[in-house]
This record gives C-alpha cells, structure tokens and sequence, in this order.
C-alpha cells in the first residue's frame, strides 16, 4: 500500500468515521470525524486501520493511526519535533511517514505500537521521508544524500536505509510503494533530464514506457505487479495510467470537462483511485476500464490517496467552508453473504477479501438498510436456538428476537430510505419491524416474501403469496390488495421494462412463468415451469434482466431487455444471486452449483469464486 511523495499536504483532521452520505456515482463518502479544523487520510490496511496527518492542540500537524477498536490515537514526533504526517501502514499496523526532530530536520519514521516511533535516519543528506511499507516491514521512501539529491530508498530491521539508486546517468529518484514481492515503483529521472516511472526488483531498476510523452511518474503497485500513475502523452497532457505487465501502459482518460487526470492508487481487484482535474482535483475511480466521481464533502477538492483490497478508499476533501476532512469512501459494488454450513457465515469483500462473521450456519438471512444510513445491514435466522440477529454496519451484532423465523424480507414502504424488517413467525403469521417497534401485520404465514415499488408512488409495496389465499400486495397504510387468486412456486419483484414501475414475476406451477406488469396485467412469459427466479443487469444495459433457473435437463437461462432468450447454462443450480460485485458496467450473476463451489458468470466469461457449495446467498452493500 503506498501513493505518491507529497513533501508539503493540507494539514490533516481525522477520526471516527460519522454516518456517510451518498456521493456522486452511486459511491458512499463519509467525514472521518474531525478532531481538528483540518486532517487528511493517507493510507488504509485492510484491516480497516487508517493513518494520516491531523492538525493538534498546539496548531502544529501531527500522524495519527485510527482503527474501530483502539480509536484515534496521535502518533507524536520524534523527540524534540514539532510535526508529523503518516503516509503508509501495513496489515500488522506498522505506520510510516515522516517527523521533524530537535533540529527542525524532517526524517522518516517507522512507528509499532510496541517501539513507538523509531528515526530511520537518511541518505547522507539533511531530510527524507518514507511513503510506502509492505507486511514484512520493508519500507521506501525518499532522502537527501551526502551529494545533495534527492535519491529513493529502501529500508529494512536487517540492512537499514539503502540507497536505490537512479536510471543510468540520472541524479534524482523517489521511491512511493512496494509490494509484498518486494517490487518498489516510483520515479527517475535519466541523463537527458526525462522522468520516468520505474519499477526496482532483484536489484535493479527498470523504465516503465509512457503514453506517447516526454515523463511518467509511478505512484502505487500491487500484488500482481501491476502499477498506476501519470504521464505525459503525445499531445502533452498528462494523464493517468496502469501498467501491467502482460498488457502494457495504457491510457485512463479523464473526466469530462477537465484537463489532467493522475492515478494515486491500485487495489488486488484492479480498481483503480486517483484525480482528474483542471483548476481543482476531483476523485476519481477507474473500476473495469470506466471512470466515476467519488464526490467531496461539499467542496471544490477532493483527493483520494490509497485503497485497500475491500475497496475502501481514504484521502481528503474539502468543505462547503474550505475546509480540509480526511475522508473515507466505498464502491457502489455490494458484498456477497454465504452461509457456508459447519463452516459458518462469511462475507465477501470487493470480490478479494473473505471475512468470517459467525461460526454459527444461519437457517436464513436477508439484507436491508434498517437504519437508514446508506449501507445495508444482515438480517440472520440463527434457528430456535438462537432466534433472530442483525449484523448492523458491518460491526455489531445486534439480538433483535428470541423466536426463530419462517421467512424474513425487507421493504421501504414509506419511502424514507429506511427498510421496514418483516417477519413470518411459524403459527403466529407476519410481523413488521420499524425501527425498535414490532407491529402484527397478518395471522397469516407466506409461502413467499417479495418487494418493490410495483404501483408507481412512493415507497414499495410488500408482496406476500398466502398459498392456497392467493397472491397479495401489502401498501403503506394497511391497504392490502389481491393480485391473483392461486399461490406460486417462485417469484422475483423488477423493473424489467425501466419505467420506475417494478413488476412482479411468478411462475404458477403447471402453468409456467408469468409476469404482472405495471400494476394492471398478467401476461405469459414461458410455458415451461421455473424453479427459481432472480433479476438483474446481466447485459451492462440499462434495464433488469431475468435470470431464470428450468431446472435439470434444461437449465439456466436469460431473458435479456424484455427481448431475447439466452442460455447461460445447460446446468441447474442450488441458489443463485444476481448483484453487482465490480461496482459498473452491469451485475454478475453467483450461482452455487453444490459439489461443484460457488462460480461467478461476468458478461460471458465464468470463474470460480470458492471450491465449496453453500446453504444460503444473499447480497447487500455492507461496508
């Protein structure tokens, strides 16, 4: 995890995270609480411990290491300083960045919470910094040699702080991330006075190529080696890049409307961070080759400087009063929960990080935003033993009922962003939870729960098949409404024609699939009986496509844009959830083929995502 040398950055504020607001895209931003009138973040393990620079008491700027257990803490100076920043931090919490000593000199620093923080020293030379560490301790950075240039370095416990040297007849060079392969990537000049982006590994020093332009400059590297920066293309302009080594440089483009765009960081998955720009930089992401605003905190700037391998991003943005906030934003991808039996319950982080949440198999889950801050929370049946849970925020676990669950679903009935819990406990029919409040819906049990917002106005309607009662709509205001007179066998609520209006899918058994559109009529979709229905925007278009499961011998296929059929496979599958994994470009689709593991099909191209079957899926945005 590393970014880009900054000498000289807003001083920085820092903290708890506060309850995040959307942000343009659909990413979620939020204002690490400021304990001062200006901070920054500057890097993120992905154990979620954020480091960076925040204004103190004195009015002098300060490293500070913030993580959900230990809090905010100031990491100091070194003894004798007066000033701090951290710039990198590892995923067994060791920080970097630099200090200012009793001198006023600014040296790089390595901090533990065991040593404190520790003077790495420098080149020869009067000041240096260090920028990026990987999880065996190795840091690198920037110092003045004894000649007065300013070369990259290498740092370890064993060898102490190496100079890298530069390209063949270049006099300066900095160093901003290395990986865990112990690949550094940075910046040399040569000897006719170009920059170049340069990779270090084995001891050497290699130039990476440019778009066309005279300079480049590297900024981050990942595991797979691959790197991200910026670079002069053939007209002159300076534009973000990745490099990998299988496919070259290649171009990010900007934003529209600006003139210069720099990538800053790179995670595991490929998403990549960084500006575009013209009078004011504006955060960018670069997931799947497309760019999308992350927004600021109400502000002109915003600046991310690092992501981890969940996709949490962390850097700084400015106010609607100028003023600097570190800030923290995430995807608008979602996480995948699987209920993996006597394995436990674990999610699925940015499609790189598995993150056990209980060792306990749940009988059923479902996700929802109940308190209404933008992210969804897990609602989990642990059974009669344990009754009814909730994974709130992705960091409690919260006891919300004693009795175990029939079924469970969410729907936002009133339209204020906030989802409503509804409950069908066996022999005492359906429940509805808002907010702490349990109120009794129908004596009633379901045979299935569905929602959207089918008649058009605001908020979403429940859907409720009664079996042999029929097929039922549940309003808002206790209106309820009988949608067809039999029961069904499967069902999935969507917008297949993307008129704002959802429609509900069923399949009658005997009698095929049918769709009730608009809120007035039925019409046949298929003849052939469904076991299973989902939807989603498997195509990258603009409108929820069916994903629907004819069971064996038939198998799983498509129906695209309200249009076409299209097979996605001649197999049946256990389960299946259609989401947005990648955060653009349309939904996967995560189908558990038992035996087989759970496999992902992404706009034609299969994979597997684990070697084990599950119980259960669901899908929600949980980080």
């Amino acid at each position: 995890m590393g970014r880009y040398a900054k000498w000289a950055l807003p001083i920085v504020a820092t903290v708890l995270i506060a309850s995040p607001v959307f942000a343009q895209g659909p990413w979620i931003k939020s204002d690490i609480a400021p304990v001062s009138p200006s901070s920054g973040a500057a890097g993120m393990s992905d154990t979620g411990q954020v480091v960076g620079y925040s204004q103190v008491a004195s009015g002098q700027q300060h490293a500070y290491s913030w993580t959900a257990a230990g809090g905010f803490v100031d990491l100091g100076t070194l003894p004798g300083g007066t000033r701090s920043a951290a710039y990198a931090v590892n995923n067994i919490g060791q920080v970097v960045g630099y200090s200012t000593n009793a001198g006023g000199q600014q040296h790089a620093f390595f901090w533990t919470p065991a040593a404190g923080m520790v003077d790495l020293q420098t080149l020869g030379g009067d000041e240096s910094i260090a920028l990026g560490i990987n999880d065996f301790g190795q840091v690198v950075g920037t110092s003045a040699t004894t000649g007065g240039t300013d070369h990259a370095f290498l740092w370890s416990a064993q060898t102490g702080m190496v100079d890298l040297g530069t390209l063949p007849g270049g006099t300066i060079s900095e160093a901003n991330a290395v990986n865990n392969a112990g690949q550094i990537v940075g910046y040399s000049n040569r000897a006719d006075g170009q920059g170049r982006a340069v990779i270090w590994s084995n001891g050497g020093v290699t130039p990476l190529p440019t778009l066309g332009g005279a300079g480049a400059y590297g900024s981050d590297i990942n595991e797979l080696g691959h790197v991200v920066g910026q670079s002069q293309t053939a007209g002159g302009q300076n534009h973000a890049f990745v490099w990998t080594p299988a496919g070259g440089i290649v171009d990010l483009g900007l934003l529209a409307g600006t003139t210069a765009s720099w990538a800053t960081g790179v995670n595991n998955a490929g998403v990549v961070i960084g500006i575009s720009a013209t009078s004011a930089a504006r955060a960018v992401a670069w997931v799947n080759g497309q760019i999308v605003e992350l927004g600021s905190l109400g502000g002109v700037v915003s600046w991310p400087e690092d992501i981890n391998n969940a996709g949490f991003v962390v850097g700084f943005s400015t106010t609607a009063a100028a003023q600097y906030r570190s800030t923290a934003w995430s995807g608008p991808w979602k996480d995948l929960a699987v209920d993996f039996g006597p394995s436990g319950l674990w999610v699925l982080q940015g499609r790189a990080i598995w993150q056990r949440l209980n060792t306990v198999s749940p009988s059923s889950m479902v996700s929802g935003d109940l308190d209404g801050n933008g992210l969804d929370d897990l609602v989990v049946d642990f059974g009669p033993s344990y009754g009814l849970w909730v994974w709130m925020n992705h960091t409690t676990w919260t006891f919300i009922h004693s009795a175990s669950a029939r079924r469970i679903a969410t729907v936002d009935l009133d339209g204020n962003g906030q989802d409503e819990l509804i409950v069908d406990f066996q022999g005492y029919g359906l429940y509805i939870r808002n907010g702490t409040t349990w109120t009794h819906l129908h004596p009633s049990s379901a045979n299935h729960l569905g929602a959207g917002n089918v008649d058009g106005m605001p908020g979403e309607e429940l859907i409720v098949d009664f079996g042999s009662a029929g097929l039922w709509m549940y309003r808002s205001g206790g209106m309820w409404t009988q949608l067809h007179a039999r029961g069904i066998s499967a069902m999935v609520v969507t917008d297949l024609d993307g008129n704002a209006q959802a429609d509900v899918v069923v399949n009658f058994a005997g009698s095929g699939v049918w769709i009730y559109r608009n809120n007035s009529i039925w019409t046949l979709l298929h003849s052939r009986d469904a076991i299973r229905l989902r939807a989603g925007v498997i195509d990258a278009g603009f409108q929820p496509d069916l994903l629907i499961d004819f069971g064996p011998g038939v198998g799983l296929w498509t129906f695209r844009n309200s249009l076409s059929w299209i097979q996605l496979h001649t197999l049946s599958a256990q389960d299946m959830v259609v989401t947005d994994l990648g955060g653009i470009l349309g939904d996967e689709v995560i189908l558990n083929f038992g035996s087989a593991g759970l496999w992902l099909y992404d706009h034609g191209s299969w994979s597997s995502l684990h070697n084990q079957g599950s119980e259960a899926l669901a899908d929600g945005r949980f980080h």
